[in-house]
């Protein structure tokens, strides 16, 4: 019996000893700590680049004004894209996600649906409108990666205009739209992308108006020096009275006006062509009784002598 005590209390003493040397004795935990902070490193990385996405997200959609000109650029810049890639579903709107590619690496632009945005003829600028009353459009530059806030408008009864589509001068350096607020008239803006200014030409190209207001659109000359726009001609009552065709320089003055294309009226849509001498033909879609009448390639006459 005594010998099982002792054997009992001698394991024990045992236990007790080899228990306090197990904590007292200090440990290696340095791959345990090496193994923690390459977790918390990549965690960290993790949550950096989550960051520059949402702020790169932010930076635009959220308006900025910046630098007014711009400069020529000796850049490459055939190989730019711009594509619609997705759409985010949001409580006040649906927005189209287009994802723009160009030197400065990939650039994601959300507009809501339904909106302009046109990427230039050579590439350097998307065009887009703007999410301030303060400007008529922005651009995207993709030689810098940097959005500008174009075309201030100053005045209340500019700010509620609607506008039509933007189209590009060929050569890239000039837009061309229509802006209207109601009225038989309409305002085609000519604006100069590197001069940063305007010209602003009262015309009487104004449509119709029903939810929106709609202009004629403004058709370039392959050599970006002309733009044709269609112009209605009204009587006292406000009734149509005939058709004919613009042509403006970029000062904003009048060249030359066609002789009368068509009586019009409020269902006729016209399509304007440029050829490489700067000769014009316009095209029409008219809704009559017996239904659609589309009309192509007819010339118009006009003096070409004055287009030089």
């Amino acid at each position: 019996m005594d010998k099982k005590m002792t054997f009992v209390f001698g394991t024990a003493f045992v236990l007790v000893v080899l228990f306090f040397v197990y904590i007292l004795v200090p440990k290696d935990f340095s791959n345990k700590n090496e193994v923690d902070n390459n977790l918390a490193k990549n965690n960290n990385q993790a949550t950096s680049t989550e960051n520059n996405i949402i702020e790169n997200t932010q930076q635009v959609v959220v308006t900025k004004t910046q630098e007014d000109l711009v400069s020529l650029t000796t850049l490459d810049l055939s190989a730019v894209t711009m594509e619609n890639i997705d759409e985010e579903i949001t409580t006040e709107d649906i927005l189209d996600i287009y994802e723009v590619s160009g030197p400065t690496g990939k650039t994601l632009i959300k507009m809501p649906q339904h909106r302009t945005i046109v990427l230039s003829p050579d590439k350097r600028f998307v065009v887009m409108d703007s999410e301030s009353n303060d400007f008529a459009f922005r651009l995207f530059d993709t030689a810098t990666g940097k959005f500008l806030n174009k075309m201030s408008l100053k005045t209340e009864e500019d700010k509620n205009k609607d506008h039509g589509l933007y189209w590009w001068s060929p050569d890239g350096k000039y837009l061309a739209f229509t802006m209207s607020g109601g009225t038989v008239m309409a305002d085609l803006v000519i604006y100069d992308i590197y001069n940063n200014s305007y010209k602003n030409i009262l015309t009487s190209s104004f449509m119709m108006c029903a939810d929106r207001c709609i202009s004629e659109v403004p058709f370039w000359s392959l050599d970006s020096k002309y733009i044709a726009i269609v112009e209605h001609g009204r009587d006292n009552f406000g009734d149509y009275t005939h058709t004919s065709i613009s042509v403006y320089d970029l000062a904003g003055e009048k060249v030359t006006e066609s002789e009368q294309i068509y009586l019009g009226d409020t269902t006729t849509m016209f399509r304007l062509a440029w050829d490489e001498n700067n000769k014009l033909t316009y095209s029409y879609l008219s809704y009559t009784e017996d239904g659609e009448d589309f009309v192509l390639d007819q010339p118009v006459v006009l003096d070409y002598n004055k287009l030089k």
